[in-house]
């Protein structure tokens, strides 16, 4: 009798979520300790699948404004997700929840 073919192991992908802040920007440091909690509780919801990681990267404005100039961002804090603008301004948690769910959906799919 044949062993079982193993499973195919389940590929991790990434999705970067970088926030768009300033230093002296007191709802910057609201908008990041919120996103920060939002994205730790997604990837413990997904740690099961093991197939998404969903990371978090604070960018300086000021330190980084080419890129920021590039992306279009005119206003702080701008939510970038893998490369895109996503949010010149600071969406609910719950849109951002519900964006990020979607992402996710779609790379598993893929």
């Amino acid at each position: 009798m044949a062993a079982p073919a193993p499973e195919p192991e389940k590929q991790q992908t990434q999705i970067l979520v970088e926030v768009f802040s300033a230093e002296s920007c007191n709802r910057c440091f609201t908008a990041k300790q919120k996103i920060i909690k939002l994205i730790e509780q997604l990837n413990n919801e997904n740690s099961q699948q093991n197939t998404t990681i969903i990371t978090y990267h604070d960018v300086d404005v000021v330190e980084n404004l080419d890129r920021a100039v590039a992306l279009g961002i005119l206003t702080t804090p701008s939510i970038v997700i893998n490369d895109q603008l996503v949010y010149t301004n600071m969406p609910t948690m719950a849109e951002l929840a519900a964006k990020l769910v979607q992402i996710i959906s779609l790379k598993v799919i893929q």
